[in-house]
């Protein structure tokens, strides 16, 4: 018997809408981040879009308990970012006075787009497990972003001193 293997090309998924959001943050709080993340991305991307730029870049680095991010450049770069926004999801902390606590809500605002790269660049890092890149000799990397399908790639170096010791009897 002959086994045929066929290769299936990966279905795009339409970006989430603002209502599969609040949908997700409600009832499956455990995938927010990723729908929201998901959500921003597509907005940026879209922006980026209707701006003319293909893609946009932005590099980070840290060491010694300082963090940075150290530039973020659109594609192509003779095209002007401006003013330009896109409305993204966040989840804010507010404080219920009445209650005395506090809890964190989701809010679409708009942001300028070198913001929502930067904060994409933040979640990547998070996602990716390099959370404190920025600690003892550090560590730095780019995170990249394709306007036509919004797809997003993190590459990330983490430096470290090695050593290596012998022991000799004489």
């Amino acid at each position: 018997m002959e086994v045929q293997v066929i290769e299936a090309t990966p279905v795009a998924l339409p970006p989430p809408s603002q209502d599969d959001v609040r949908l997700v943050v409600a009832s499956k709080p455990d995938e927010a981040a990723r729908v929201i993340f998901n959500f921003n991305k597509h907005a940026l991307a879209a922006a980026m879009r209707a701006i003319g730029f293909t893609s946009v870049v932005v590099t980070y680095t840290g060491d010694g308990d300082s963090g940075q991010i150290d530039e973020i450049g659109f594609q192509p770069p003779d095209i002007e970012e401006g003013l330009n926004k896109a409305v993204v999801a966040q989840m804010r902390y507010r404080w219920d006075e009445e209650r005395h606590c506090g809890g964190s809500e989701l809010v679409f605002e708009e942001m300028h787009l070198g913001s929502i790269a930067e904060a994409l660049c933040d979640t990547a890092i998070s996602f990716g497990g390099h959370d404190g890149y920025e600690n003892n000799d550090g560590g730095s990397g780019q995170f990249t972003l394709q306007a036509s399908d919004a797809s997003a790639i993190l590459e990330h170096t983490d430096y470290y001193t090695e050593s290596y010791t012998t022991t000799h009897e004489l």
